[in-house]
């Protein structure tokens, strides 16, 4: 009886993937090459590891053979328990990368090392290679400019980084309007407000490009010349309650986005203050590395930049129809618990964030999350 249920403790909490030990007492009870009163020795033992991992739920399959890994694109190094099995990644082909764990337990110190170990994979493809996105909110990442061997610039948000409503190239206006006033609206806590939003901004358009026309917002080739309106303006509309009369049927809007928008631009400082700001997809034409330096700011001012980043690739690839087998770009999103808890609480649909992870991998969008807990 002792034998078979310390076999039975072994499989349920599957110690024989963790530990050579328990793997090789688990062989010799089925072999039965133990008997029941030696096996007896081990079930306390057994037991008391047993109930640490349903404490922790952590329940691990099992570890893929050297024949299943095959050859990886990078090794990030092996597993603690079990039989030392390699561990690490192919990211030639685009997927999504989830690190969890406490804090100090070394996501960051994985995360740069994939990062280092793509860019150095990139010098046998110079011609295709995959580009870093990294959202680094803790200075965790601003020397990797003088480690990584391929063209890296930075960007600061408190420097020399400027984001407008403006979009991508080959995007239709209202279109992108209505993509940039979905995160805003989700990011500041009013999604309900989201058209009132895609509404200012498309009539803005009209009054700030001499010539453009109603009909002209749904065509993607005007979309390259175009003045965007600034966060500012937009913000001075809401203050008008006639003029807000004609997006808004309920004053109660108007009042909590126009307060919504204030706090932004307040949180933001300069950040937003432009008509036409920063288009990621020019850094990723010049095959350059992006480090946006954001520290020191409000977890929903981070979300928007982030937000901004992703809308900027991903719709502009989603129009164009662009399809690939090959990991062109990999964001890095590093402390991103807040990020992934306001896309639930706040968004009624899909995020930003989302649509990188459903949507991302046949346009070569590649994604590495890091959380703290899930």
């Amino acid at each position: 009886m002792s034998r078979a249920e310390l076999i039975r403790i072994i499989k349920s909490s599957k110690l024989h993937f963790r530990s050579a030990n328990w793997k090789e007492n688990m062989f010799m009870a089925e072999q039965g090459l133990y008997s029941d009163d030696f096996c007896s020795v081990f079930l306390d033992e057994a037991r008391l590891d047993a109930e640490k991992i349903e404490e922790s739920g952590n329940w691990l399959d099992r570890p893929a053979t050297k024949d299943e890994l095959g050859t990886l694109d990078i090794e990030i190094g092996e597993m603690k328990e079990g039989d030392k099995c390699r561990i690490g990644i192919n990211f030639k082909t685009p997927k999504n990368i989830l690190i969890e764990s406490a804090a100090g337990k070394g996501k960051t110190v994985c995360t740069r090392n994939i990062c280092m170990n793509i860019d150095k994979a990139n010098q046998t493809q110079k011609d295709n290679p995959t580009l870093l996105c990294i959202i680094d909110l803790k200075n965790d990442y601003i020397d990797l400019r003088d480690k990584l061997i391929g063209d890296t610039v930075i960007y600061s948000v408190h420097d020399n980084l400027r984001l407008g409503l403006n979009g991508p190239e080959n995007v239709a206006p209202y279109i992108w309007a209505g993509q940039q006033s979905l995160s805003l609206a989700g990011r500041i806590g009013i999604i309900n407000a989201r058209m009132v939003l895609t509404s200012i901004i498309a009539e803005l358009l009209l009054l700030l490009n001499h010539g453009l026309k109603e009909e002209d917002l749904n065509n993607p080739s005007v979309s390259k010349h175009l003045i965007w309106p600034p966060l500012e303006l937009i913000l001075e509309v809401t203050q008008h309650g006639k003029i807000m009369d004609i997006f808004s049927s309920k004053a109660g809007y108007s009042q909590s986005l126009s307060q919504s928008l204030c706090g932004l631009l307040q949180d933001s400082g300069k950040l937003l203050s432009c008509c036409n700001g920063f288009d990621i997809n020019t850094a990723f034409e010049k095959k350059q590395h992006c480090i946006i330096h954001a520290p020191n700011l409000p977890a929903y001012v981070a979300h928007v930049i982030t937000d901004t980043f992703i809308n900027q690739v991903l719709i502009k690839r989603l129009a164009e129809n662009y399809k690939t087998d090959h990991t062109d770009i990999l964001f890095v999103l590093d402390e991103s618990d807040l990020i992934l808890e306001s896309d639930i609480s706040h968004f009624t649909d899909l995020s930003p964030l989302d649509k990188l992870f459903r949507l991302g991998r046949e346009m070569g969008l590649m994604s590495c999350v890091c959380i703290s807990g899930i």
